[in-house]
Order: structure tokens, then sequence, then C-alpha cells
């Protein structure tokens, strides 16, 4: 049975707006797809379960790469990727294994598909404050006192930690 790769890795490049058949402007999302290269193929009998590899191939300098990722992709001659994520596999009923390591997997998978679902992962926004990070108003603002303090401190005297799940400053980050 013929062996297709269900996804595809990319980037977004950014954003714009088409006008539809009533002339309303609709917000869009530009986005790079591919070209991705199959770097391993999981299989049923040796893995557990069945799924590709594939890595996003964008310019990336071979000493950016861990000796582990330079070993991998050496061992079937890939170029370097940026970054490998594991996709499911579809199989038709054609016979024959259509999924070989180095194969390209490029954005023409979905061709005849009407919609496309579409998983992203948003960047970190840093160290933030309470007030931008859970639009606390803050403490009194005049006779000069600090006025991004949190107000809503579990904890307040002993021990100077916030308990877990407490609205304090941190990182403000997606978790994966």
């Amino acid at each position: 049975m013929a062996i297709k790769v269900t996804g595809i890795l990319g980037k977004k490049v950014g954003m714009t707006q088409l006008f539809d058949s009533k002339g309303d402007v609709r917000p869009v999302t530009v986005l790079q797809a591919g070209p991705c290269v199959v770097t391993q193929h999981k299989r049923l009998t040796r893995d557990g379960y069945e799924a590709a590899q594939i890595g996003l191939v964008e310019f990336v300098k071979e000493s950016r790469l861990t000796k582990a990722q330079r070993g991998h992709l050496a061992k079937n001659d890939l170029p370097p990727v940026n970054f490998l994520r594991e996709v499911p596999l579809e199989s038709d009923g054609d016979g024959g294994d259509g999924l070989k390591v180095g194969a390209r997997v490029l954005v023409e998978i979905f061709e005849g598909e009407k919609f496309v679902d579409i998983i992203g992962v948003s960047k970190g926004r840093g160290f933030q404050g309470v007030v931008k990070r859970h639009h606390f108003g803050g403490g009194p603002k005049s006779h000069d006192r600090c006025s991004k303090l949190p107000v809503r401190l579990v904890p307040r005297r002993f021990p100077r930690v916030c308990s877990k799940g407490c609205a304090c400053r941190d990182i403000w980050a997606t978790p994966k």
C-alpha cells in the first residue's frame, strides 16, 4: 500500500488582507509551508506506531546543530534542518511503499483539500510584570509610590515566594 505524509512544517511570514466577493475585508495569515524532508520512518513493528519524522529545510549552519543531530542527518546524507517533528502517516489501498527517507514533502500533498488544520505555537513574550501579564490595575499612583506593584500576592510576609497558580510577574510564554 502507498504511504503518504499527512502534514508539513512551515513558518508564519506575516499578515495581509483580501477582499471577498461582497467587498468585505478578510484578514489572512501568510505561511511559508515547506520544503520538508523525511528524516526517519517510524514503523509499527520496530517503534510501536506509524509516523514519519520530517524536518523543515532552511539555511542553518552545520555548527548550530548538536553532534547527535548531525549524526542523525548524516546517516542518510540529508541537509541540515532547523527543527524536526513527527507527523502521522496515511495509507492508500494501492500497494507499494512510497515513503523513503530523504523524500521531499511539499505543499502539493494538500491538493484537492478544501480545508486544512493549522497548529502553531506563539513565541514567548519574555519576563513581564503583572500589569501586562494579568491586567492588574496596579497600586495607588500618588504620593511617590510604585504603581505597578502586584495587588493580589497570597503570602505577603513569609515566605516571600508566590504560591503555585498565583498571579505574579514571571516568564510569559506558551506552555508546550
